[in-house]
C-alpha cells in the first residue's frame, strides 16, 4: 500500500508545484491555450481510465477467480486499440480544427507533440492494465512516480530556458517514453494471447459515466474562462485540481485493495468489505481536507504560489467528498460486473452541469459551477447509486 500512497502523493506535489511554475512563464494567452490542451487531454484520459478500470478488474476475476483471462486480455488490447486510433486520427484532427478557430493555429507544433505523446502512452498502455489487474500494483506505482517526477523537472528545465508551452509538451513526451519503456519491461514475460477483436460493451459504457465525471466540475473551468478574470480561474482550477488529487489519495486503497475485493464476491462478506472501505478512505480524505483547509494557505506560500487558496475551498472539498462516495459504490458494482449506475450517472451530471451554468450566468458567482451539481448528486446521484448498491447486496435500506 505504502507505494500507491507514495505515488499519489507525488502527484499531488508535482501537481501542486506545475500550476505556479506555468502561471510564472506563461502569459494569460499560452496559459488558456494549455489550458485547452489540458482540458482536450483530461477528455481523452478519462476514457483510458475507463478502459482501464473496466480492464484491471476482467483481468484480476481471470487471475483470482480462474475466468477467461485469454478474453479479458483481448477486450483489453481491442479497447485500447480503438481509444488509440481515435486519438491519433479524428481527435487530432478536431484539435487542429479548434486551435485554427480560435486564432491559436501557429501551435500546431505544440499540438502535434502533445497529442502524439497521448497515442504513444495508450498504444502500451496495456501493460499499465497487466501490472494493476495481476497483484503488481506496487511496479506499477513505481514507474508512475518515476515518470511525474521526470515531468517536473523536464517542466522547469525547459520552462527556464524559454520554451513555454512547447517545453511543457516536450516534457510531457519525454515522460511518456519513460512510462512506456519501464512498463514493457515488467511485462515482457506476461501472457501473450493472439490478437483477436473483442470489445466488452462495459467498456462504452463506463466511458460515458468517466466522461461525465470529469466534466462535471473541470469542464466548468472552459467556461468559467469565458467571463471570469484569468486570476479566478486559476484560483477556482487549483481548488479543483487539488480536491480531485485529493480524492484520488484517499482512494488509493481500493486500488491495492482489488484483489482481496474481488474474492469476496459471492463469499457473504461483500456488506463488510463495502463498510471497511467507506470507513477507511473516508477517514483519508476528511484528514486530507482538514489539513487542506488549516495548512493550504500556508503551503502555497512555502512553495512559492502566487495562486492564492480559494476562499469558498470548503464548498469544493464537500462536493467532491460526495463524488469521493458514489466512486466508491461504483467500484464495488463494477468488481460485480453491474453497470447499472451508468445512466442514471449521466444523466444526473449532465443535468448538474448545465444547471450550475445557469447558476453562474444568473448569479455571476463562480461558486455556483460548484453549488448547483453539489445539489444533483447529493440528492440524487448518491442516493440512486446506494439503492443499486443495497438491491446488489440484497439488503434493505433500512438496515
Amino acid at each position: 500500500m505504502i507505494p500507491a500512497y507514495v505515488f499519489h502523493a507525488v502527484s499531488i506535489a508535482v501537481s501542486i508545484l506545475l500550476i505556479p511554475l506555468f502561471l510564472h512563464h506563461l502569459d494569460s494567452s499560452q496559459y488558456a491555450l494549455w489550458l485547452v490542451f489540458t482540458v482536450f487531454g483530461g477528455m481523452t484520459l478519462h476514457l483510458q481510465n475507463a478502459i482501464q478500470n473496466a480492464s484491471v478488474k476482467e483481468i484480476s476475476r481471470g487471475v483470482h477467480l480462474h475466468g477467461d483471462l485469454v478474453q479479458a486480455i483481448q477486450r483489453m488490447r481491442s479497447a485500447y486499440a480503438g481509444l488509440t486510433l481515435f486519438v491519433a486520427f479524428p481527435f487530432f484532427g478536431l484539435g487542429l480544427i479548434y486551435l485554427n478557430l480560435t486564432g491559436y493555429g501557429i501551435y500546431t507544433l505544440e499540438w502535434c507533440i502533445f497529442i502524439m505523446s497521448y497515442v504513444l502512452v495508450y498504444a502500451f498502455a496495456p501493460n499499465f492494465s497487466l501490472l494493476l489487474g495481476s497483484d503488481r500494483v506496487a511496479k506499477c506505482n513505481y514507474i508512475n512516480t518515476l515518470t511525474r517526477m521526470l515531468y517536473l523537472l523536464a517542466a522547469f528545465y525547459f520552462l527556464e530556458h524559454g520554451f513555454s508551452v512547447l517545453g511543457i509538451c516536450i516534457s510531457f513526451a519525454i515522460s511518456s517514453l519513460l512510462g512506456v519503456a519501464l512498463s514493457s519491461i515488467a511485462t515482457r514475460k506476461d501472457i501473450n494471447p493472439a490478437w483477436k477483436w473483442s470489445i466488452n460493451p462495459n467498456f462504452i459504457g463506463y466511458g460515458f459515466f468517466a466522461l461525465a465525471a470529469f466534466y462535471l466540475y473541470s469542464g466548468s473551468i472552459l467556461v468559467a474562462a469565458t467571463r471570469f478574470p484569468l486570476e479566478t480561474i486559476a484560483a477556482y482550477g487549483l481548488g479543483i485540481q487539488i480536491s480531485i488529487l485529493l480524492v484520488a489519495l484517499s482512494l488509493a486503497p481500493l486500488q491495492v485493495w482489488l484483489a482481496r475485493l474481488v474474492r469476496t464476491i459471492g463469499s457473504g462478506s461483500e456488506k463488510k468489505e463495502l463498510q471497511r472501505s467507506l470507513i477507511a478512505i473516508n477517514c483519508v480524505y476528511i484528514s486530507g481536507s482538514v489539513l487542506l483547509f488549516v495548512f493550504g494557505g500556508d503551503l502555497l506560500v512555502l512553495v512559492g504560489s502566487s495562486i492564492p487558496l480559494l476562499d469558498r475551498i470548503d464548498l469544493v472539498l464537500l462536493a467532491f467528498a460526495v463524488e469521493l462516495n458514489i466512486a466508491i459504490l461504483i467500484n464495488f458494482l463494477m468488481s460485480k460486473g453491474n453497470y447499472q449506475f451508468v445512466k442514471p450517472y449521466v444523466l444526473i451530471s449532465v443535468a448538474g452541469f448545465a444547471a450550475g451554468i445557469v447558476a453562474v450566468y444568473i448569479t455571476n458567482n463562480i461558486y455556483g459551477f460548484v453549488v448547483a451539481p453539489l445539489c444533483f448528486q447529493s440528492i440524487l446521484s448518491l442516493p440512486w447509486m446506494a439503492r443499486i448498491i443495497f438491491a446488489e447486496l440484497s439488503v434493505h435500506s433500512s438496515t
